[in-house]
């Protein structure tokens, strides 16, 4: 009878240090997730703001395409038609000046 009390406690002794070692173990790995989780949004935060960058360098790309295109149909256009259209742009970039201006 007293080695079966004694082979309980020791059966009960190793159950509890199995148990304690395994919890141990998942906190331990519990933190490591944690710090690749915070290692994860520290890398989509730098991958947001390096895709908005690219976005506001391709939009400005864009706009200087834009404005290259525009200057290439204008000097096709004839002599006086090119004048013209240089003062519509000309007079359209000053009421943008003042319209600046006055929301400052």
């Amino acid at each position: 009878m007293k080695k079966s009390l004694d082979k309980a406690i020791e059966d009960y002794d190793k159950a509890k240090l199995n148990e304690v070692t395994y919890i141990s173990r998942l906190e331990k790995e519990n933190a490591t997730l944690k710090k690749s989780l915070s290692k994860a949004g520290e890398l989509i935060e730098e991958l947001k703001q390096e895709n908005f960058n690219l976005k506001d360098e391709l939009e400005t790309a864009d706009d200087i395409l834009t404005i290259q295109r525009e200057e290439i149909e204008i000097s096709r256009l004839p002599l006086n038609e090119r004048l013209e259209h240089e003062y519509i742009n000309k007079r359209e970039n000053e009421d943008k000046q003042k319209k600046e201006n006055k929301q400052c």
